[in-house]
């Protein structure tokens, strides 16, 4: 019998997320709320990209203005192209479903959306999720098939992190080796009633 991940004594959540077809961006729909020590206790829905590549998280400057957020420092952001820009700093509350709730980050401001100065056109992205976020827990992405056999894309998130890896490397390894000698039990068999002499029938008397 399979060991549990889990260890008991331990609150566990998850959330997950499918899309239809091969998804080339992962968009879930979250929530961001100003911290507990605002006078003011603000929720926003927002359009959030799945970003693995970032470090940290970051809100859209139109989002932190509905939000009414004020800077807690100033930090650094680099882009694709490497050019390096002070950002003001946010404490913020995110909510990724029902469950996953209260996550608290540090993010940075970045033009994220259309109603952005310098925005993307037609960007509804207001929130991008970093490894800060991912980082709290374990995270899985992947493509399976639905009823109707048509490929879908599917993006499942678990905190805290239960420290059981997922080796895709370990489970082909393991895979071939079994198929390898498989098929190597089949061949052998196969040579054998190949290399047997046939038994002339008995002749009646």
């Amino acid at each position: 019998m399979k060991k549990s991940p889990y260890n008991k004594g331990i609150s566990y959540n998850a959330s997950t997320t499918r899309f239809n077809g091969i998804a080339n961006q992962l968009i879930l729909p979250v929530e961001i709320a100003t911290p507990d020590f605002y006078p003011e206790q603000k929720v926003e829905h927002v359009v959030a990209l799945l970003d693995t590549g970032a470090t940290r998280s970051a809100i859209s400057k139109s989002y932190a203005d509905k939000l009414g957020l004020q800077p807690t420092s100033v930090g650094s952001c680099s882009g694709v192209g490497g050019v390096i820009r002070e950002v003001p700093l946010y404490d913020v509350v995110l909510h990724l479903n029902e469950r996953v709730r209260n996550i608290k980050l540090l993010v940075i401001e970045a033009i994220l959306h259309k109603d952005d100065d310098g925005g993307p056109k037609n960007s509804e992205t207001g929130f991008l999720i970093g490894m800060d976020v991912l980082g709290f827990g374990d995270f899985f992405t992947g493509l399976y098939r639905d009823e109707e056999g048509k490929p879908c894309t599917m993006f499942s998130f678990r905190i805290p992190s239960a420290f059981e890896p997922v080796d895709y490397y370990q489970e082909v390894e393991a895979f071939n080796r079994r198929h390898a000698e498989k098929q190597a039990r089949i061949e052998f068999d196969r040579s054998r009633r190949t290399l047997s002499p046939k038994r002339k029938p008995k002749s009646k008397r």
